[in-house]
């Protein structure tokens, strides 16, 4: 589809017109770019159900380090001794896992939204406005974000006479296509529904 939308169009960076095209099939379909998966993923990691769960665990297990590595300080057996310092090993092994597990969850969940896991989307803090999201409570991509996110996949900088002359608008038409197009599918839906229904 896109691609034959480029058929028509004489770019001077094709490539940039249809990686670009691209980045707004995931704009369309509220998916965040390269530079907003890393911000929503340091946030689902720091304000997530999940990573508060995680952090107590954490913090518990951390807790238990100190007091078992003050006992090995304090301890005169070798064999007590040792097995300190193997339970040690084993906290030591489940706070390694869980920030690894939490990494993980984040980033799997950076990917599925664009909503503030920090506001869970109403753009409200108790203090007032969420600072993480400007109080938007969603991270809808800008002009800037996706010129960051051209950078990010390896394309390079983009001067602002090719942004503005071109690709700009190019990002602009081929959202208001797809809103188009998605508009015609659904009515065509409803048409293809209301008959069956009525027959």
């Amino acid at each position: 589809m896109m691609p034959n939308w480029l058929n028509d169009e004489s770019f001077r960076r094709k490539d940039l017109a249809l990686a670009l095209s691209c980045i707004a099939l995931d704009v369309f379909c509220d998916k965040p770019v390269a530079s907003q998966k890393r911000q929503l993923t340091a946030l689902w990691r720091n304000h997530s159900d999940q990573a508060k769960r995680s952090n107590r665990l954490i913090k518990g297990w951390q807790i238990k380090i100190k007091q078992l590595q003050r006992d090995v300080d304090i301890c005169g057996m070798q064999a007590a001794e040792e097995r300190l310092l193997s339970v040690i090993n084993e906290l030591e092994v489940l706070v390694i896992n869980e920030r690894r597990r939490i990494d993980e969850y984040a980033r799997s969940q950076s990917l599925k939204s664009i909503t503030c896991p920090r506001c869970s989307g109403t753009g409200l803090m108790q203090s007032g406005k969420c600072s993480s999201c400007d109080g938007r409570g969603l991270f809808s991509p800008s002009a800037d974000n996706i010129r960051q996110h051209l950078r990010h996949i390896g394309l390079g900088r983009v001067s602002d006479k090719l942004w503005d002359s071109e690709l700009r608008p190019w990002l602009d038409n081929c959202l208001s296509r797809m809103h188009i197009e998605s508009n015609e599918a659904v009515k065509l839906l409803l048409d293809k529904l209301y008959k069956e229904s009525a027959s």
